[in-house]
């Protein structure tokens, strides 16, 4: 398949005059990379703020454990003899 046959579909839309979201998109994706690379001080603590509230927000609603087990944390630790008994890691799942 050719790179005409390709973007045929797209330069049909570009001559039927429905450049209107290509433009938007354009201009949607240039604002993007825009604000990403001079993001300001005031405009990165912003973001940075934004998002430890969106993640509270995201805490909050999450359901809670059932089972409070299985929020325990657990310590694992190897000694040589476990290691020289079952190999180095990786180790098999089974």
């Amino acid at each position: 398949m050719s790179i005409k046959t390709r973007l045929k579909p797209f330069s049909r839309v570009l001559s039927e005059g429905k450049r209107l979201p290509i433009y938007l998109g354009g201009l949607a994706t240039m604002l993007v990379l825009l604000l990403q690379l001079s993001a300001p001080p005031l405009l990165n603590d912003f973001l940075t703020r934004l998002e430890y509230l969106v993640y509270d927000q995201r805490l909050r609603v999450m359901p809670k454990a059932e089972n409070p087990e299985e929020n325990k944390i657990v310590i694992v630790d190897l000694d040589e003899r476990s290691l020289q008994a079952e190999g180095q890691y990786p180790w098999n799942r089974i």
